[in-house]
Order: structure tokens, then C-alpha cells, then sequence
């Protein structure tokens, strides 16, 4: 995962998908999880063939570990994730 304190993002494989043969499976069931974040925020999967947003989700830190489930995805998949306060620009209370 590359970010700040506010956004974040990341990129998952199937480790299992090498040369030579290339195979996609089906992942499912995996889960990540960063420590040192607090508060809300909203996770958005991407499609990284499309580009397209296919899942979105609030996730609520606790005990400074934000625990993200991955949802099924074949060959990879990408994730974005913004405290909730940052999903539009920043919050109203920041005033700038």
C-alpha cells in the first residue's frame, strides 16, 4: 500500500498466477490489514482491466488496525481508500 495519513492504495495478485502458464484462479476470502490508522474510511475496488469501480465499502479502524476484506476477484485487483472526511475533497470543518 503507497499514501498518507488520508489516502491510501494498493494493488493485489494472485500469487499463484505465473509463468509460463499464466493461470488465473478465483481468490476469495483474503483480507488486509493495515496497522497505525484510526477513524472511517471508504474502500473502493477497482476492476484492473476496466478501470471501473466495483465495490465500495466503509471500513472502521479498531485498535489502530483497519482490517479491509478483499472481495472475490480473478487475477488482480486494485484499492482505494480515503478517511471518510477526504472522500470529497476534505472536510467542511477544515475550512480551506
Amino acid at each position: 500500500m503507497l499514501g498518507n495519513d488520508r489516502r491510501l492504495i494498493g494493488w493485489f495478485r494472485d500469487a499463484r498466477c505465473a509463468a509460463p502458464q499464466w493461470t488465473l484462479k478465483e481468490v476469495s476470502g483474503r483480507e488486509v490489514t493495515l496497522g497505525g490508522r484510526t477513524g472511517n474510511w471508504l474502500a473502493e475496488f477497482v476492476d484492473t482491466t476496466s478501470g471501473r469501480v466495483i465495490r465500495t465499502s466503509m471500513v472502521e479502524a479498531k485498535q489502530n488496525q483497519l482490517k479491509v476484506s478483499l472481495p472475490t476477484f480473478q487475477g488482480s485487483i486494485a484499492l482505494r481508500l480515503a478517511t471518510s472526511f477526504d472522500r470529497h475533497g476534505g472536510s467542511s470543518k477544515e475550512g480551506k
